[in-house]
């Protein structure tokens, strides 16, 4: 989409090389579950994949199961069905990273899969700063491709990428909002002298139209030339969150029907209550929310993270909706938390996922 980079590019090689090894190494637990075969099977159609989860019960169903109803879920309490759910998007992620390779089946395997992880790194002291930032990139956008296919084979999210008109809040340079959660994945499976080989794929869907927020000023000239291009559908806001909700409740604009804040920063929104309510002036009557967190630069950053995903949830529920919360850790202490995360590198990765169908009226009535 664009070369404007985010504050994570520069990244140390060792970090690198062991955040690939980690997204293998969970590829590779994924293969060895008994229903390994039916989730590489599911991408070879992912859309009527998809499509054949709308005709299952309420997607709600299992995780109340799965969390003693409480819709929380986290490493200790995931039914088979959300283990399927988990490593579903797990496959779907690492279709970004082996873009266009091609194994045979049979090697989906630890240890031919192991070694591929290695192969995807040159070796350290060839490594250029642009591959560097290249190889960042594609675990950042693993991370949104992960995050948004979790939620789609769970049955949570089930709008088409063509028609969402997103917003997408605390975005830094939209790459992920506006590319990697609207990928599509695939494995192309062939034949070859009777030997199956999966070739790894993903498709990029246009999300309909999309409004960026950030106030990062290193984002100003970005911003500036995404709203110069005429020819996509991006209008991008360098200011305040809670400023431009207010402004374009008072504007013509297509309501909303996604609001994105991956990997949010949780001092970026100190009143949550204001946040809703202005946040409702712009979205649709039927409207899916998706908020997720990463470590944060500090265990003092990630316990305000994780308090941030607490007070979303506990908000939602007094506005008597239905939030879901995902956590991509082991329970314990903050420490225990911080050290257990289970895909990718915790400075690159979501530790948890909040998700909730947001009913306008709802929101309103509560906190209006």
């Amino acid at each position: 989409m664009n070369n404007q980079q985010d504050r994570y590019s520069i990244f140390p090689y060792d970090k690198l090389s062991d955040a690939f090894m980690s997204e293998i190494n969970q590829l590779v637990y994924a293969s060895s579950l008994p229903s390994f075969q039916k989730i590489l099977g599911s991408m070879t159609d992912y859309p009527k994949y998809l499509r054949s989860l709308r005709k299952q019960r309420s997607p709600l169903i299992p995780i109340l199961e799965a969390s003693n109803n409480t819709r929380i879920i986290d490493r200790t309490n995931i039914a088979p069905l959300l283990t399927d759910s988990i490593y579903t998007a797990q496959v779907a992620a690492c279709c970004q990273m082996l873009m266009d390779i091609r194994l045979p089946v049979n090697q989906l395997q630890p240890e031919a899969l192991q070694r591929l992880a290695k192969q995807t790194m040159p070796p350290e002291d060839v490594m250029t700063p642009e591959d560097t930032i290249r190889r960042t990139d594609i675990l950042a956008s693993m991370d949104a491709v992960r995050t948004i296919h979790l939620l789609r084979s769970l049955g949570l999210i089930t709008r088409a990428s063509e028609k969402m008109q997103q917003i997408a809040l605390g975005a830094g340079s939209g790459r992920n909002d506006i590319d990697s959660i609207h990928r599509v994945p695939e494995v192309k499976i062939d034949d070859v002298n009777k030997q199956k080989f999966a070739t790894f794929k993903v498709k990029q869907n246009k999300v309909a139209d999309i409004i960026l927020v950030d106030a990062d000023p290193l984002q100003q000239q970005h911003y500036e030339n995404l709203n110069a291009n005429t020819s996509t559908k991006i209008t991008a806001y360098n200011e305040d969150t809670n400023d431009v909700l207010e402004r374009l409740h008072h504007e013509k604009i297509t309501k909303r029907n996604l609001v994105t804040l991956l990997r949010m920063e949780h001092r970026m929104l100190p009143n949550v209550k204001e946040f809703l309510s202005n946040l409702s002036g712009v979205i649709d009557n039927d409207c899916d929310f998706i908020l997720s967190i990463g470590s944060g630069d500090s265990i003092e950053d990630f316990e305000g993270r994780i308090n941030k995903v607490k007070e979303f949830y506990d908000l939602f529920e007094k506005a008597n909706l239905k939030p879901v919360i995902i956590k991509l850790h082991n329970p314990g202490t903050l420490d225990e938390q911080w050290g257990s995360l289970s895909f990718g590198h915790p400075s690159l990765a979501s530790y948890q996922i909040l998700y909730c169908k947001i009913d306008k009226k709802k929101i309103q009535k509560t906190f209006s």
